[in-house]
């Protein structure tokens, strides 16, 4: 019986019962799964991770469920959790220190926040942690790194790490990677780094770190990657640095390192691949870097290296990259150019940046010779002499061609024609000659054509016609000879300009101007051009300025250039215009300059508008004009002796008549006045009839106002700010909605406001900024100082509204992808308006998208410029003046750092506040957003994800399901554009002022990414 006991026994341990035992045994790691899992779900509240987690459960084993690895040695234990990019949130859960066994913990692309908690120190098996792209704060805790003799890969990048970089005082550690980039970690790196001896990758670009490269650096004998770019390290590269001989890629971009490289860096890096050293202060001779031939990527630009390239840089036959650009490297004859011989073993060149060097001599033929896979080649601001010859159609991936500011002469080869894919082609400020080549036209997708200054001859050929994507053409300083062909006029983007003064262009301006509703400036002054201003001109009712001096044009003064309501600059000068100066110029409020000198204009000059100032006008050489102002000094308005008897007499046949009906009038006072309130009300509908918003308003009385808004009721009200509310109203003479802003006088700054506002609003007028009507100054029925502007009214509300409205409550008319690059594009070309056309320019000082307004068609409008500064003005002023960080006006959330530490406000300031708005219109999220707290920024949350997973935190809500399908595809026409954008976003938007790029470069590159996209999107069929 005894026997047959233990047997039983024996058979019971090897049934099921043993699992159960053994789980028993390891009833921890299965708790702890259980735990991690209930408080990831229960924070998380996400479908994928939930999705993720559905296998958790009793029905499996633990060692089964997903992402969960068991060991060999102890298949019981957990070893191994993979939980990356599953959606989970909140702070990590206690419970994962209990798998006592884990070796490789990977959280990594998640919402997890919180700081790294210290009890992750008693995973004493762990070897691999990645908690990159996440949210956690706080300091990287020392324990990590210095308590474990196992931890080989810590990867802690992009997340909102602050404090600085833990001491590793292990010298035995097996670390062998440290990631903490795209962090807010300061401090200098610690000499104890050195101790790392295994280590093969650092990476903490984009943080703040400071100081020197420690001397110590040099113990990192396996030192592969060594990437400190985008800091504020200075000083120079320690000699030490050289011993790393395993090296294969060094980012040391965007600090304020100096000094030399060393000529031993051939023999020092063998590996090197990757040397990205631009915007920095190093000096000296390129010699040191022919013999590094194993570089694929090279980047030197924004330094201070001199003297010539050397023979040799064609060793480098990987070279993907290399940007030269802006040094003091020279070249004088053929043998200064004999690295370009050498670079045609380069054979996957991509990009070449030779820009703004002292560049001289002609280029060697080899230039024409090298990789067919050339996107990019810039060579302007040299003094680079000879010509283009037709080997230039051998680059049929050129994307932008620039030999600007150089000496070149001969022709323009018609193999530019094959170049397909190019955008901008920049020839101007050389010597060229001959005709404008004919296969242009096979450029459709060309955006910017600038060939101004040079000597071309011949006609505008019309094939142009076939530039449909056009934006600028820039053709003046030239001998081009001909008429103009209306094809040109038929480009619907020409919306910027259209220069072609100074050049010998003959015959009639072709009826078709008028087709450019919205060219913002054309010159045609200075041709040969005759017969009359064609009327359509006033169909440009968009455009700021029209050059016509200095040709034959004659007749008389099309009263349609009165339409042109945006005018600015109007030259008729050195005509043979003839007939009246029409009136009606006088009522175009925005018009601010006026020659019309050495014509042969004659009667009674204006009075008002422009006409009431004599330094905006010029009249001279119009012999028959009279009247004007006293400060013109013209001759009083009389008529001969015959025009007098003339008018005498049919003064007498027009008399008697009255005088007849005189009589008659009189018998029918008594009606008049009866019917008089009747006939006030036909009056005023007439006047109803003549009005719209294209005609300016008089000055308008607080008592309209009123009435307009039923006594500036709450419910008319559509905006509040600091200095101002904003009212809807209806003003019935005019038959007009319009919106009117009423000052807050009683608030500190509002009158500064109100004129400061007034001033801008006098010099600036362009179709993306919100149109002033007028004004009102007066008192309100208590006589209390009343001030108010009128604008033309958004029926579409702002952008802020519309980022982040409720859809489902709302409706469907959502943002899509391309109405917000529409809008940037918007935004931006005003901003580059008031930066770079105005005169003088104007900093807006509080871009935001609560100011950017949108009208029925959904074009953005920049408006509220009561902080706005004229440059002159702020550049007089003191930097006492923004020392007072409470006296800093706007919105701090889009300040640039600069402007809020006190710094006087510029360009680069309004450049940092549309980034930040490029930024939230790709995320949805507005920079104080609940999640951006503990030094996470707006512009961390996306530089975190730049540029591999920038889909994580874009948003979708601009997508049809079509569309988020189709970005799943990394090579999709969307993705493409969304790194496009948040590379923008990012650059103009960083925390240096320096670093960042004027507007008209960034609307330039915003044109070039709808263009780029727009034609993918036609291409792939996706909409």
């Amino acid at each position: 019986m005894e026997e047959i006991l233990i047997s039983l026994l024996f058979i019971l341990c090897l049934s099921p019962c043993s699992q159960s035992f053994a789980s028993v045994n390891n009833t921890v790691d299965y708790k702890s799964l259980v735990d991690i899992k209930d408080q990831f779900l229960k924070q998380s509240n996400s479908a994928s991770s939930a999705t993720f987690m559905s296998s958790w459960n009793e029905a499996n084993p633990f060692c089964s469920w997903e992402g969960v690895t068991c060991g060999h040695e102890h298949s019981d234990r957990v070893t191994a959790l993979d939980l990356s990019s599953i959606g989970l949130a909140g702070p990590l859960p206690p419970a994962i220190a209990n798998l006592t066994f884990l070796k490789s913990l990977d959280l990594s692309n998640n919402g997890i926040y919180g700081e790294i908690p210290l009890y992750l120190a008693r995973l004493q098996r762990l070897e691999h942690l990645n908690l990159s792209f996440n949210s956690f704060h706080g300091d990287i805790p020392a324990i990590l790194v210095t308590n474990s003799s196992v931890f080989q890969v810590l990867d802690l990048c992009c997340n909102k790490l602050t404090g600085k970089i833990p001491l590793f005082i292990n010298s035995v550690s097996p670390l062998n990677y440290l990631g903490f980039d795209n962090n807010i970690i300061t401090g200098k790196i610690p000499a104890s780094i050195g101790n790392l001896t295994f280590l093969e990758g650092l990476y903490a670009t984009y943080n703040n770190l400071e100081g020197e490269i420690p001397v110590e650096i040099g113990g990192l004998r396996s030192l592969q990657v060594f990437r400190v770019g985008e800091n504020n390290l200075l000083g120079n590269i320690p000699s030490s640095f050289y011993n790393l001989s395993s090296l294969r890629i060094i980012s040391l971009a965007n600090n304020h390192l100096s000094g030399g490289i060393s000529s031993d860096i051939a023999q020092a890096f063998p590996n090197l691949e990757i040397l990205y050293i631009a915007r920095n202060h190093f000096i000296g001779s390129l010699e040191i870097l022919q013999n590094v031939t194993s570089l694929e990527r090279l980047d030197i630009g924004v330094n201070n290296f001199t003297g010539v390239v050397p023979p040799y840089f064609g060793k480098m036959q990987n070279l993907v990259y290399l940007n030269m650009q802006r040094n003091e490297l020279k070249a004088i004859d053929a043998q200064d150019w004999r690295f370009i011989d050498s670079l045609t073993n380069c054979t996957s060149l991509e990009m070449l940046s030779l820009y703004h060097n002292n560049f001289g001599g002609m280029l060697p033929k080899s230039f024409w010779n090298l990789s067919i896979e050339l996107r990019d080649i810039t060579l302007g601001l040299n003094n680079i002499s000879g010509s283009i010859p037709f080997e230039l159609g051998r680059y049929t991936n050129l994307i932008n061609f620039g030999m600007e500011g150089n000496l070149l002469s001969g022709f323009i080869p018609e193999s530019i024609g094959k170049l397909k894919s190019l955008q901008v082609v920049s020839l101007d400020q050389n010597n060229l000659h001959g005709i404008i080549p004919y296969s242009l036209s096979n450029l459709t997708i060309l955006t910017n054509l600038w060939l101004a200054f040079n000597q071309l001859t011949g006609t505008i050929p019309s094939s142009i016609q076939n530039l449909q994507n056009l934006n600028d053409l820039d053709l003046r300083h030239n001998n081009l000879t001909g008429l103009i062909p209306k094809e040109l006029f038929l480009i619907p983007s020409l919306s910027n300009t259209l220069l072609l003064s100074y050049n010998s262009l003959t015959g009639s301006l072709p009826f078709e101007v008028g087709h450019l509703v919205n060219i913002m400036s054309l010159d045609f002054s200075h041709n040969k051009l005759n017969g009359e201003i064609p009327t359509s001109l006033g169909s440009c009712q968009l455009l700021h300025e029209l050059y016509m001096g200095a040709n034959f044009f004659y007749g008389p003064i099309p009263i349609s250039l009165s339409n042109m309501k945006s005018l600015e600059m109007l030259d008729l000068s050195h005509n043979n215009l003839s007939g009246s100066i029409p009136q009606s110029l006088q009522n175009l409020i925005y018009l601010k300059y006026l020659d019309l000198s050495f014509n042969s204009l004659e009667g009674e000059v204006p009075y008002k508008g422009v006409f009431a100032n004599s330094s905006t006008i010029s009249l001279i050489g119009n012999e028959k004009i009279c009247g004007g102002i006293p400060k013109l000094h013209l001759q009083e308005c009389v008529f001969n002796s015959k025009s007098t008897k003339r008018k005498s007499h049919h003064l007498i046949k027009i008399i008697v008549p009255i005088l007849s009906f005189l009589v008659l009038l009189l018998a029918f006072l008594l009606c008049y006045t009866l019917l008089y309130k009747k006939q006030k009300q036909s009056g005023r509908r007439r006047n109803l009839s003549n009005s719209s918003l294209s005609t300016p308003f008089p000055r308008i009385s607080y008592a309209k106002l009123a009435r307009a808004t039923n006594g500036f009721s709450s419910s008319y009200l559509v905006g509040n700010g600091r200095f101002g509310s904003v009212y809807k109203g209806t003003l019935k003479d005019y038959q007009a909605i319009v919106a009117i802003k009423v000052f807050k006088l009683e608030v500190h700054g509002a009158f500064k406001s109100f004129i400061s506002e007034c001033d801008t609003l006098r010099s600036i007028r362009h179709h993306n900024l919100v149109r002033i009507l007028t004004s009102c100054s007066s008192i309100d029925q208590q006589g209390r100082d009343f001030k108010a502007l009128i604008f033309e009214f958004m029926p579409k509300g702002n952008l802020d509204m519309w980022l982040h409205r409720d859809y489902e409550k709302d409706g469907d008319d959502v943002l899509s992808l391309e109405k917000r690059l529409d809008i940037i594009i918007n935004i931006a070309d005003a901003l580059e308006y008031l930066h770079h056309s105005c005169e003088p320019s104007i900093i807006h000082c509080d871009v935001k998208p609560s100011n950017i307004l949108l009208d029925n068609n959904m074009i953005a409008h920049v408006g509220d410029f009561g902080l706005s500064r004229m440059i002159s003005e702020a550049m007089s002023t003191t930097l006492q003046d923004y020392s007072d960080k409470s006296e800093i006006k706007g919105t701090i959330v889009y300040f640039a750092p600069e402007y809020a530490e006190g710094a006087r406000p510029s360009t680069s300031t309004d450049v940092y506040s549309f980034g930040i708005i490029i930024l939230e219109m790709l995320t949805g999220r507005r920079p104080t957003d609940d999640i951006f707290k503990d030094n996470l920024t707006l512009y961390n949350h996306v530089k975190m994800v730049f540029p591999h997973r920038i889909n994580d935190i874009v948003d979708l809500k601009m997508f049809t399901e079509e569309q988020i399908d189709a970005n799943k595809s990394s090579f999709s026409s969307i993705q493409r554009c969304l790194l496009s954008l948040a590379e923008v976003g990012l650059l103009c938007s960083t925390s240096l002022s320096e670093k960042r790029p004027g507007m008209r470069e960034v609307a330039t590159k915003l044109h070039a990414i709808r263009v780029s996209y727009l034609q993918s999107d036609e291409n792939s069929g996706v909409k």
